[in-house]
């Protein structure tokens, strides 16, 4: 009997964000065929490159945490040392408000002494603040959460000083899971304080972009992807599913019908909903989807004359509109400041003209600078994360389905973490180890 020449069949990754990018370099990597497909014409999804007139920003001013090892797990698979990609500093925050601020550096004790002893030495509280933050910080990280716990409850109900909650848990909340405290899960922020403060010093330390986003990972990943036989294929919308009874056999794009040996949906929670609507069997996941509420994310970038220079490069604002402000100069943009406002909708539909006007003078309150900008450019991304309440929690999906040979990820999907860089990565590669154990089960 001659040899079976039939080709493989590939994984079919549907989108060319984050969690597709990791699920495509961890099966390329693992040595399966493995198509891309990308409705647009750029990868990077909600951490991607946008112009600001000649010169490339992103679609909001991302930045990650020593704590994020599938990400860096996943530079260093595509060859990509994270010094040529990110700005590691030791962790150090300021932030600003009406009633003074507060200025807290990670020391270079061990996990969790680093924290423990910046604590002790921050500036800006009282011997209090300090003394009951240090007896109830082992509170707050193990305190057993019920599954509808907020954050409000949680600080709450470990003692937390009312300055240290205002000046530090909260933001610091709203930063990692776009979510004010008053509705977040409790559960989802212990996971980032444990993982960043628990684990290593440097887990601590804040990883600032050294370019555009799509220069840290997409186009390092998908020049590492070509380079690995991987089909990538752009500006190709996936219509709809090919099935066989309870199995998936293909994809069915605007162009064409492609066989999958497995699919991976690695879109957005509604464009899978869409894509699965029809679905015998799913209709319970599809329900889950279409139940997904989301938190806005506003950027404004304002260009200057000259270089700018804050000290230090990363400040928050606790009183204002204004939650963020990141001196662009480590991105080698000098001249360019940009502020964020996060989980926070009423600013995603606000004039253009005023929401600008807004950040500038919160700005100038707080931080002096003596020049007006010459150029803003507004970003918004109404749907930038999910909510990360303990309802969502409660509605986020397995990477595996009811259908045979279809897999989701993204960060929506549960990976433990919220709506981040990491949980993307995360999932894709939860997903990636599916199908690989699917393969293992097969032989």
């Amino acid at each position: 009997m001659p040899p079976d020449t039939t080709p493989e069949k590939p994984v079919v990754i549907v989108g060319g964000g984050w969690a597709g990018l990791s699920a495509a370099i961890h099966l390329a990597h693992q040595g399966r065929a493995v198509t891309l497909i990308e409705a647009a014409g750029q990868s990077g999804g909600r951490a991607r490159t946008v112009m600001f007139g000649e010169l490339p920003v992103d679609n909001g001013q991302h930045i990650a945490l020593g704590a994020y090892h599938h990400l860096l797990e996943l530079l260093d698979i595509i060859g990509l040392h994270e010094s040529l990609v990110f700005s590691r500093l030791p962790l150090s925050l300021n932030i600003m408000g009406d009633a003074g601020s507060v200025t807290l550096k990670a020391s270079r004790l061990p996990a969790p002494f680093h924290l423990l002893g910046a604590l002790l030495c921050a500036r800006g509280l009282t011997a209090t603040d300090k003394g009951r933050t240090l007896f109830n910080w082992f509170r707050l990280i193990g305190a057993d959460t019920r599954h509808d716990m907020t954050v409000t409850e949680l600080l709450h109900g470990t003692g937390q000083p009312e300055r240290v909650s205002h000046f530090l848990w909260i933001p610091l909340c709203i930063a990692a899971l776009n979510t004010h405290p008053d509705t977040a899960c409790a559960c989802l922020f212990q996971r980032v304080l444990k993982d960043t403060f628990m684990r290593q010093r440097k887990s601590s330390d804040l990883l600032l972009p050294c370019h555009d986003m799509g220069k840290v990972l997409p186009q390092p990943a998908l020049d590492w992807l070509t380079r690995h036989n991987v089909k990538i294929l752009t500006r190709e919308r996936v219509i709809g599913l090919q099935l066989n009874q309870n199995e998936i056999t293909g994809i069915i794009t605007s162009r064409q019908t492609l066989p999958a040996e497995q699919v991976v949906l690695a879109t957005n929670a509604w464009s899978a909903a869409q894509l699965i609507e029809s679905i015998p069997g799913l209709s319970r996941l599809h329900k889950n989807l279409l139940q997904f509420d989301y938190e806005s994310i506003t950027t404004v970038f304002l260009r200057y004359a000259k270089a700018v220079m804050l000290d230090p490069v990363m400040q928050g604002y606790a009183d204002r509109f204004t939650q963020w402000v990141f001196d662009r100069r480590i991105t080698g943009q000098p001249e360019m400041i940009a502020a964020v406002i996060s989980a926070d909708s009423r600013y995603s539909n606000m004039d253009k003209d005023e929401l600008v006007k807004t950040v500038i003078d919160d700005i100038k309150t707080v931080s002096k600078l003596p020049n007006e900008p010459t150029d803003s450019l507004v970003v918004r991304e109404r749907r930038a994360t999910f909510s990360a309440t303990p309802k969502m929690e409660r509605l986020r999906p397995t990477n595996t389905t009811a259908l045979n040979g279809l897999l989701l990820a993204g960060d929506y999907t549960q990976t433990g973490y919220p709506a981040t860089l990491e949980g993307a990565v995360m999932s894709g590669r939860q997903a990636a180890d599916e199908i690989q154990k699917l393969a293992v089960r097969t032989d």
